[in-house]
């Protein structure tokens, strides 16, 4: 995959003084609103990519909400301004993060991927210790909205910072429809254990929908025809509750109901989550309630009380100092 620049390749020590003056430039003029570029990796044997769009949204507009000029690229750094490198996890060759490093652009990394060890997402190979590390240690911050992953990062010695995702208006785009023809709407990955529990669904009669990785524009037809979208854990091993995809579907009104998981806490009353180990019960009594269709509303009034503006700038405010 060729990362492209806005600049030629530099030398190291060249590289390396161009970027402490620039980051001296910005603390003594505190520049604010800065500019700032949401750099996508997007491997092109990598089909999936679009994942992350709508992380990638959550931030681009909640920056542009805080006054900073925003642009978003496709394997691209920008020069004369902050990058934010979304998708490290899908770098595959120690060259590419070279290539980074070399332009001397000033970025910080996003990381969006649960860390276990010195793993990511429990994948056996040596990516963290060639890849990720390596970025994390040049860029000027690194984010993420893991508490459990700020602390194994910090065990691996990267200082992280906690990105919450929260509340962001821009987001609404859904408009439901009055004539639902589907009780439950999965979309994401179909794990083993998340195919058990849709067929037990299924089995019981109910009107399910999966899709895997259904563009926008299809994905949105369904969950506007849907009157519950699931939120289910990966498997006993990755129990992380995927909070995009949840305050993504929240925002849009729609009733988010399945299972918690051990970073609930910060949406834990914005969805509907089972505590007692038994999914399949809660769902049918989610789905039975007379006033399923005026949650979803109440759940997104509540979730509006937290602006992502409020937890985004103090890292703009810290990456500018």
């Amino acid at each position: 995959m060729a990362l492209t620049v806005g600049v030629s390749r530099v030398t190291r020590a060249a590289r390396d003084a161009r970027q402490r003056g620039a980051w001296a430039g910005t603390k003594a003029a505190n520049v604010c609103p800065m500019r700032w570029n949401l750099t996508v990796i997007d491997p092109p044997t990598f089909p999936f990519t679009h994942f992350l769009f709508d992380t990638v949204r959550m931030l681009a507009f909640t920056l542009e909400e805080l006054g900073q000029t925003v642009s978003v690229t496709q394997n691209r750094l920008e020069a004369g301004c902050m990058n934010i490198l979304i998708g490290v996890h899908l770098l595959g060759d120690a060259r590419e993060v070279e290539d980074i490093i070399d332009t001397g652009h000033q970025f910080v990394v996003l990381q969006t991927e649960m860390v276990h060890g010195r793993t990511i997402n429990r994948e056996l190979s040596d990516r963290v210790d060639r890849l990720i590390l390596p970025l994390c240690r040049r860029a000027r911050a690194v984010w993420d909205s893991s508490p459990e992953n700020i602390a194994a990062l910090a065990g691996l010695g990267i200082d992280a910072q906690l990105l919450t995702f929260a509340y962001q208006a821009r987001m609404k785009e859904i408009v439901h429809r009055s004539d639902r023809d589907i009780d439950f709407f999965w979309y994401g990955s179909v794990t083993e254990h998340r195919r058990k529990i849709i067929a037990e669904l299924d089995r019981l009669g109910y009107r399910v929908a999966v899709s895997f990785d259904a563009p926008p524009l299809f994905r949105n037809d369904l969950i506007a025809r849907s009157e519950i979208v699931l939120t289910l854990q990966h498997s006993e091993q990755m129990t992380h509750v995927p909070h995009a995809r949840i305050l993504y579907t929240v925002a849009n009104d729609c009733v988010v109901a399945g299972e918690g998981g051990a970073n609930v806490g910060p949406l834990e009353d914005v969805f509907l989550w089972d505590r007692k180990n038994d999914v399949i019960e809660f769902l049918r009594v989610v789905r039975a309630r007379p006033d399923l269709r005026e949650l979803g509303p109440q759940l997104r009034e509540r979730l509006a009380k937290r602006p992502m503006r409020d937890f985004v700038a103090p890292l703009v405010a810290r990456v500018a100092a």
